[in-house]
């Protein structure tokens, strides 16, 4: 919340820092997860732990996972995923890629 971090989402300021969003394509869910796109840890435990669960890799991009039917969602993974981060662990992995971003910008804007 906006409380604990005021700055914000860049994208759309005065917006909360999402956490977790999921959006309806034509042939797909996505799933948004912004801690496992920032923390590459994260990420690798929960590919592990989908694979041990539904017995193959999940269809991901680099920041979301694609499910072809809602009722393919592994509910209680992405509940364990989401209750490992704290808001104070994705403040920091937010503030940790844009200071990442902002350095390679002002690097290729020196070149």
């Amino acid at each position: 919340p906006l409380r604990l971090y005021p700055a914000g989402y860049h994208c759309t300021l005065g917006q909360p820092l999402p956490v977790l969003s999921l959006m309806m394509h034509q042939t797909h869910v996505a799933l948004y997860h912004f801690g496992m796109y920032g923390d590459a840890s994260q990420h690798e435990r929960f590919v592990q732990s989908y694979v041990e669960q539904i017995g193959r890799k999940p269809d991901m991009g680099k920041s979301c996972i694609r499910f072809k039917s809602p009722k393919h969602i592994p509910h209680s993974l992405l509940a364990q995923v989401v209750e490992q981060t704290s808001a104070k662990q994705m403040i920091d992995i937010y503030e940790a890629q844009r200071s990442s971003k902002n350095r390679k910008v002002e690097q290729s804007n020196v070149s």
